[in-house]
């Protein structure tokens, strides 16, 4: 019986290699062998950053509806979108 797997990537530990990656797009990801410079970098992924952390850029304002929109655009590329997703995302941009 295979094992079912949450549709949100969650970050996995290679035994080979000692690292944790996630898979996104059927490709591994690998964010290193510490595991919180591994969650870090997980997380910087999930918001579409870079995976090097280096110094945060100067912030820059942006309204909830730019917000919305990178992560519904990052969410598509890394899910099947839905019939709900679409509804939710349709309603949204009314």
């Amino acid at each position: 019986m295979s094992r079912s797997r949450p549709a949100s990537n969650p970050i996995s530990y290679h035994k080979h290699t000692k690292q944790y990656y996630v898979t996104r797009d059927g490709k591994r990801i690998y964010l290193g062998s510490d595991k919180n410079e591994a969650l870090k970098k997980y997380h910087r992924l999930g918001l579409g950053l870079e995976l090097s952390l280096q110094k945060p850029a100067s912030p820059v304002e942006i309204t909830i509806k730019e917000l919305v929109n990178r992560l519904l655009a990052n969410s598509f590329k890394s899910a099947k979108s839905t019939l709900l997703s679409l509804v939710i995302t349709s309603k949204f941009l009314d």
